[in-house]
C-alpha cells in the first residue's frame, strides 16, 4: 500500500480552506468519528462513495451528470483492428488526424481486435462537477451501460476528423469512454482535441474528471 502523497495532502487542505469551517464545526467533525470510521471502512474493504456518505447523513444526492441530446447511433462494424486505425498522423491526406497516442493506450489497446460489433445507440452526458470514474460509472447505470467499444470511439472521432463541430467536444475538454482493454479490464479512455488532431490516452479506473467534460455510454 502506497503512502499518502503531498499532492493529496494539499487537496485535503484545499477542501477545508474552501469550506471555511468555524472552530466549532471543526471540533464537531473531530468528535463525530467520521474520519476514523472512513479509514476503518476502507481497510475492511467497504465501498465508500460521496453518494453513500450523503445517504448516511440524510443529505440530498446532487445531480452530477446532465444528459446531452440527441442520441448517437453508431453503425454495425464487422471487424475493427485498433492498430490499423489508431495511427499517429496529422498529414493533410490522413482520414483522421491523431497527433498523440498515450503510452497506456498503446500498451492496453493497440493490439485489440473487435469483431461483429452491432449497431449501438450511445448517450452523452456532461459532467457537472469533479467526479471519479466510479461515480461516473454509477451515474450512467453501472458497468454494463458504461461500457463502450473501441470501434465506437474511433467512429465518433472519424466523424469529426478535423475537429469539426459534432457530438464530441473539440474545445480541449475530455470525451470519456469506458472500454475493455486486451485483458478485458474496463478502463477510461480520454479523447481530446488539441488543435492539431485527436489525442487519445487510457487510464486505470480511479482518475478524476472535471466539470464540462463529456462521458459517452450505451443507451440500453
Amino acid at each position: 500500500m502506497r503512502d499518502a502523497t503531498f499532492s493529496q495532502g494539499f487537496q485535503i487542505n484545499k477542501l477545508f480552506h474552501d469550506q471555511n469551517p468555524t472552530f466549532e464545526e471543526m471540533q464537531d467533525l473531530i468528535e463525530s468519528g467520521l474520519i476514523p470510521a472512513f479509514f476503518e471502512a476502507k481497510r475492511s474493504g467497504k465501498s465508500i462513495s460521496p453518494n453513500n456518505v450523503r445517504k448516511m447523513l440524510g443529505l440530498e444526492i446532487p445531480n452530477v451528470l446532465e444528459s446531452v441530446e440527441p442520441k448517437i447511433v453508431v453503425p454495425a462494424i464487422g471487424k475493427f483492428v485498433a492498430k490499423d486505425n489508431f495511427v499517429v498522423n496529422t498529414g493533410k491526406k490522413t482520414k483522421v488526424k491523431i497527433p498523440y497516442l498515450g503510452n497506456n493506450f498503446q500498451k492496453w489497446f493497440l493490439d485489440k481486435v473487435e469483431e461483429d460489433v452491432p449497431e449501438t445507440t450511445l448517450s452523452s452526458r456532461r459532467v457537472l462537477k469533479w467526479l471519479e470514474d466510479k461515480e461516473i460509472i454509477a451515474g450512467v447505470g453501472g458497468e454494463i451501460l458504461a461500457e463502450t467499444r473501441l470501434t465506437q470511439v474511433f467512429y465518433l472521432i472519424s466523424q469529426q476528423s478535423n475537429g469539426e463541430e459534432g457530438v464530441l467536444l473539440a474545445n480541449g475538454y475530455a470525451n470519456i469512454f469506458y472500454v475493455r482493454d486486451v485483458d478485458s479490464l474496463l478502463r477510461p479512455v480520454g479523447v481530446f482535441w488539441d488543435g492539431d488532431g485527436w489525442g487519445v490516452d487510457a487510464y486505470s479506473v480511479g482518475v478524476g474528471w472535471v466539470d464540462d467534460d463529456r462521458v459517452f455510454s450505451r443507451s440500453s
